[in-house]
């Protein structure tokens, strides 16, 4: 199986990939290598542990990486009953711990710090543009969003649909297509901009951040009341 691999530290990523290499940042960051690997046939919870315990005895012995460790300590938590390791989800302790190391180092070379540029400018990223030129934003603004566009009752038929446009938020923005309110407002807007935002504070410790995804998910959870058609597209945004 074919494997971008990531090295500590970049520079000894040296191997010229053969034929190219899958990515390429700006002359600022590194290349990318592809190495061939052994991959388990099955990644077991243990498979997956055993990297993580090996990856982070890594990091224990290299004093230029010790804060990523320590970061990684810091953050980690697990839920005696379930065993569920916070924080989850798109991003683990790890990645987090490892993003938050790779952004304040400028000179650790690697694709985060690109990545966190774009992340805050959305420059470059291609907009979804709706019939009518109206697009979501793509930059994540520490000021200025024009959300949270909560919505008390949120009715999406098959298709994204809104099942009544009498359920758009009074703030929804000018020239998105009412007809789909539900899933401009959840998905293309809240959605993405909370996530963001949550990642924008991880990386820079700027609270603007920190504050605007709580207040996106406090709206949400403070304004809505019914969140459907179960039987059509409500349970498929609501994952």
């Amino acid at each position: 199986m074919l494997l971008v691999t990531a090295f500590f530290p970049a520079d000894c990523c040296c191997m010229p990939p053969t034929p190219a290499p899958l990515y390429r940042a700006s002359t600022t960051f590194t290349v990318c290598c592809c190495k061939r690997q052994q991959v388990p046939s099955t990644l077991s919870r243990n498979v997956i542990n055993s990297v993580r315990d090996r990856a982070l005895s890594i990091l224990a012995t290299r004093a230029a990486l010790s804060s990523v460790h320590n970061t990684y300590a810091s953050i980690t938590s697990v839920n005696a009953a379930s065993s569920f390791v916070h924080p989850a989800g798109l991003s683990g302790p790890a990645e987090l711990a490892t993003l938050r190391f790779r952004v304040a180092n400028p000179n650790f070379r690697s694709p985060q710090l690109g990545a966190f540029s774009v992340l805050l400018s959305g420059e470059g990223v291609p907009p979804k543009t709706y019939p009518g030129g109206w697009a979501p934003p793509t930059n994540c603004p520490a000021e200025g969003y024009a959300g949270p566009l909560a919505m008390s009752k949120v009715q999406v038929l098959y298709g994204g649909r809104e099942a009544d446009s009498a359920n758009c938020p009074a703030n929804f923005p000018a020239g998105a297509p009412r007809d789909i309110c539900g899933h401009i407002s959840f998905v293309e807007m809240d959605g993405q901009m909370a996530i963001k935002q949550a990642m924008a504070y991880w990386a820079t410790s700027d609270m603007r951040y920190a504050n605007n995804a709580l207040s996106i998910i406090e709206a949400w959870t403070n304004t809505n009341t019914a969140f459907g058609l179960q039987k059509e597209n409500g349970g498929l945004h609501v994952t």
